[in-house]
């Protein structure tokens, strides 16, 4: 890493905390409560995005290495009761989500005459957990750097959009915060993008959506499995060797999330330290959304043309609508 690339991290990650920290002080002194602090942060990112050449590469870095602390430190404040309220309904919805998404996405893209790896990497991201998702099965099935950028790029824009659009029309179907986090958790794409959704309605949303959304992060080693074994664009040595092994492995802050939630309900940590990691957590998930809207680059976009951009849309819209119409239905409840 030269000296110019060094110091262009730098300058987004200063930008990064400087938006996030600024946030999280306005939201603990003047900011109104009916303006989510996450997304004043992701606005802020955005703005600035715009305004200033940033490397969105290194603004992507600090959501991958933030977001899982993130996680583990919200996973303190939740109970196993929490957890345990969720009950199988909500399992079984999020396992309905996943096979609507994948087939929403698999179906429209075919229709639309997208490239099948293109379709293959947002079909994942939409239904199982974002950019994690794309980034996993792109050496899969052999995917282009600039397929891979097309399916990051329509994630961000979908997410980014679901953090400003789904508090405000939550409100307005008068759903409760466990509703909404169910919703947010099933509906919104990336793992960053759930959080922040489900912060900007309120703290018991938050984490339900974090819950809700680490449970589909579960299902994505048996999908890679699946791919690695079902799709033509896998090589032959992927299909049986250590790719498939590494695949089955839960993401690691799934695990800090549980630990961390059984230490909570154990109440053996003091109760100042459980403070301290609320405010980090809720400072840390600012830092990462500010990062979020830096490293957005709409325009990415459009040089792959719309077909790819209505796959994901079809996909996001099918899967949204599914779950808010079992919430609403009273599914979770």
């Amino acid at each position: 890493m030269n000296g110019h690339t060094r110091g262009g991290s730098r300058l987004v990650a200063a930008a990064a905390v400087a938006i996030g920290l600024g946030t999280f002080a306005l939201s603990e002194t003047v900011l109104p409560g009916e303006v989510p602090a996450v997304t004043v942060a992701l606005v802020a990112g955005l703005a600035l995005g715009s305004l200033v050449a940033l490397d969105p590469a290194a603004a992507s870095s600090i959501v991958k290495r933030g977001l899982p602390v993130a996680i583990v430190l919200i996973g303190l404040r939740v109970s196993l009761g929490q957890i345990r309220e969720l009950g199988f309904e909500t399992l079984a919805l999020v396992v309905a989500g996943l096979v609507v998404g994948l087939g929403v996405a698999l179906g429209v893209a075919r229709l639309a005459s997208v490239p099948r790896r293109l379709g293959t990497l947002l079909a994942l991201g939409t239904a199982v957990c974002g950019n994690t998702a794309i980034v996993s099965v792109a050496p899969i099935i052999r995917a282009r750097r600039e397929e891979i950028a097309y399916a990051v790029a329509t994630i961000t824009v979908f997410g980014t959009a679901a953090v400003l659009v789904f508090p405000p029309l939550g409100h307005t179907l008068g759903l409760d915060d466990t509703q909404f986090g169910i919703w947010a958790g099933i509906g919104v794409n990336d793992t960053s993008q759930v959080v922040a959704t489900g912060f900007a309605y309120s703290d018991t949303a938050g984490e339900t959506a974090t819950i809700v959304k680490l449970v589909r992060n579960a299902f994505l080693g048996v999908i890679l499995v699946g791919v690695a074994l079902l799709s033509p664009d896998a090589e032959a040595p992927q299909r049986t060797g250590t790719r498939i092994r590494l695949g089955l492995g839960i993401p690691w802050f799934v695990w800090g999330f549980l630990a961390a939630a059984i230490l909570g309900s154990l109440g053996v940590l003091p109760g100042r330290l459980v403070s301290a990691s609320e405010s980090m957590a809720r400072a840390l998930v600012l830092v990462v959304m500010a990062a979020v809207g830096l490293s957005t680059r709409p325009k990415a976009m459009t040089t792959a043309g719309i077909r790819p951009f209505v796959v994901g849309l079809a996909a996001m819209a099918s899967l949204s609508a599914v779950a808010l119409i079992a919430v609403l239905a009273g599914v979770g409840s």
